[in-house]
């Protein structure tokens, strides 16, 4: 997501009739973002986001699941390859 370095001072925004408003002028450029409210209820939090499938946080959430994927990475970069699932078996 493409945003701009902190900024520190206020910007007044502008809501229309159907509720839009642009975070272009917050910095933000592209992709995704997680609005949050404040505990006490005064406003909320914008923060980029990176969105993530339900099969991605299954895979990334199995014990040793991202270190298993990291050593791959690894591996592969090395050149070095593993017998295992091919896509386009021979045959």
């Amino acid at each position: 997501m493409g945003y701009l370095p902190a900024m520190t001072s206020r910007i007044d925004l502008t809501i229309d009739k159907q509720g839009r408003m642009s975070v272009g002028r917050l910095g933000f450029t592209e992709g995704h973002a997680v609005a949050e409210p404040l505990p006490d209820g005064s406003g909320w939090v914008l923060r980029p986001a990176r969105l993530v499938t339900e099969a991605e946080i299954d895979i990334l959430s199995g014990p040793g699941n991202a270190a298993e994927i990291e050593r791959s990475v690894r591996d592969l970069a090395e050149g070095q390859t593993r017998p295992g699932y091919r896509r386009n078996p021979p045959g």
